[in-house]
């Protein structure tokens, strides 16, 4: 075996190498799997065993991702001006012709799904999947145009890995305490009233699928904001309480009572409820110790 197969290239380690596997044109590779390495926070990291050649973030589906992302268009949807979506959430539309460009050579059920959306009067929104600080995949939604017009919750695709978080713009940001929400657009919510408050010290995400895990919530966070309290908001559903419960232990749960009667974020009474949920968060934070 070469001597380049036996540690990653990127982190210079052995220990969570996997075996030799033959990839897309039967060229082999290999795969170190520690995400939370220096070279390659946040993603697996495969290369070519051989001569070292790295294959993750630069070429294949990453690329193709990065591609798509940058190629979306800033529009309004419920409710939110396309440019706050676009620059502060990187949320955008994405055509199916556009989707078709980047997706359409490995996964043209993507394309068709995206016509047929476009044809019933859909757009196409484009979500960021995060892992640690990196892109890793993007989940597909269609949504009606337009805010009266409900949208149809089953209509979603992903492209890439989905096992990760819905993250907006972090780069900058150093809050006192994240709080990860149920679904995108209630991340999105709170993210847009922290802004038009000028409150700094909470950064809102979301988990994106009920698959994701603890253990990437963990890493994910503890790479982007390592040591910040986290606390989880999520539906009072049954699809909500086994979230919670699933993360308990890398999420302190809280919950805005007093606020209305619905069963998540947005449901709330929009005039009062990120000064609930800032009040909240302050009081877990002093019950931790961390503020007086």
């Amino acid at each position: 075996m070469n001597i380049i197969g036996l540690v990653c290239p990127k982190c210079k380690r052995s220990d969570a190498l996997g075996r030799r596997y033959r990839g897309a044109g039967g060229r082999w590779q290999q795969t170190c799997h520690g995400i939370k390495r220096e070279g390659h926070w946040g993603f697996n990291l495969h290369f070519n065993p051989d001569t070292g050649e790295v294959l993750t973030a630069t070429d294949g589906i990453h690329a193709r991702i990065i591609a798509a992302m940058e190629d979306g268009e800033a529009v309004p949807l419920r409710g939110f001006e396309g440019e706050f979506l676009a620059d502060t959430c990187g949320i955008t539309a994405l055509s199916a012709t556009k989707m078709d460009a980047h997706f359409g050579g490995v996964m043209p059920q993507i394309v068709v799904w995206g016509r047929e959306m476009e044809e019933s009067g859909f757009l196409v929104a484009q979500f960021p999947i995060h892992r640690g600080p990196h892109v890793i995949g993007v989940q597909l939604r269609a949504l009606r145009p337009h805010e009266d017009q409900p949208h149809d919750r089953h209509q979603i695709r992903m492209f890439g890995q989905a096992n990760g978080l819905f993250i907006p713009h972090f780069i900058g940001q150093n809050p006192s305490a994240v709080v990860i929400f149920e679904g995108p657009w209630d991340a999105v919510a709170a993210t847009f009233e922290a802004d038009l408050f000028q409150r700094k010290d909470i950064f809102s995400v979301a988990i994106l699928s009920a698959e994701v895990t603890a253990a990437t919530i963990k890493s994910t966070l503890d790479m982007i904001f390592p040591g910040i309290p986290r606390f989880s908001h999520f539906d009072q559903d049954v699809a909500g309480i086994a979230a919670r419960m699933a993360t308990m232990s890398v999420a302190q749960p809280i919950l805005i009572t007093g606020a209305g009667p619905g069963k998540d974020y947005r449901d709330l009474i929009p005039e009062i409820r990120f000064e609930r949920l800032v009040e909240i968060v302050r009081r877990e934070l002093m019950a931790l110790g961390l503020i007086s």
